[in-house]
């Protein structure tokens, strides 16, 4: 096993990861995202602290605020179904790098 280091790590991108892939549409069901800043290894970046806007798409709603900052590289959201089926993309955006969108299911 082995780990790659840079010497000046930079921002390089925004990676996002969901819990679930497929949530209930009844209104209550919801999943966790998380958005880590990575640099160009891939390796987290603990001691940024920028400013992260969520955006969600589609058949659901955030759970909290639109506009938070990273924790130590990394910040959780919450997002909750509505009651009808389709689709939900959620997208995150710093100040230099915006997310791949996660897409979940919503079915009844």
């Amino acid at each position: 096993v082995s780990k790659e280091f840079v010497k000046n790590p930079v921002p390089t991108k925004l990676l996002a990861m969901s819990d679930d892939h497929q949530i209930d549409a009844d209104g209550i069901d919801a999943t966790r995202i998380i958005f880590k800043l990575v640099d160009q290894a891939g390796n987290l970046l603990p001691y940024s602290n920028e400013p992260i806007s969520i955006e969600v798409e589609g058949e659901g709603k955030l759970i909290g605020p639109d506009l938070t900052g990273l924790i130590g590289g990394c910040i959780g959201a919450w997002v909750r179904s509505s009651e009808q089926s389709g689709k939900i993309k959620v997208t995150a955006k710093t100040t230099s790098l915006t997310s791949e969108p996660i897409v979940i299911e919503t079915t009844k």
